[in-house]
């Protein structure tokens, strides 16, 4: 959807090293990783993590950090929704949270 311009997507900037870190376990070259990176660069926006960024998602009162730094990324961009496969831990009720597959039935 992101791709086609029908919705704007972003990720957080600590992301960017999750993503890398996971296609190289799978086995995935220097290469290939920098060449998929730099697709996912031409696609969504990136959100800043701040010193601020931290600091508040620490006083949302969650256990997973992860979480948190998503959530109060989300919030700064006054995002709509976090689309995530692990919804569990996500508490702020402001940010709808659901599955890539929720997401596309709620729109369609």
């Amino acid at each position: 959807m992101v791709e086609i311009g029908e919705a704007k997507g972003y990720i957080t900037a600590n992301s960017i090293t999750d993503i890398a870190y996971i296609i190289k376990r799978g086995g995935f070259s220097t290469d290939r990783i920098i060449e998929i990176i730099k697709h996912i660069m031409q696609i969504l926006g990136v959100t800043s993590l701040t010193k601020t960024d931290i600091l508040k998602a620490l006083e949302l009162g969650y256990k997973d950090l992860e979480d948190a730094i998503q959530t109060q990324c989300a919030k700064k961009i006054r995002a709509e929704y976090i689309i995530t496969r692990n919804k569990r831990g996500f508490l702020d009720k402001s940010i709808k949270v659901c599955s890539p597959t929720e997401f596309i039935k709620e729109l369609y």
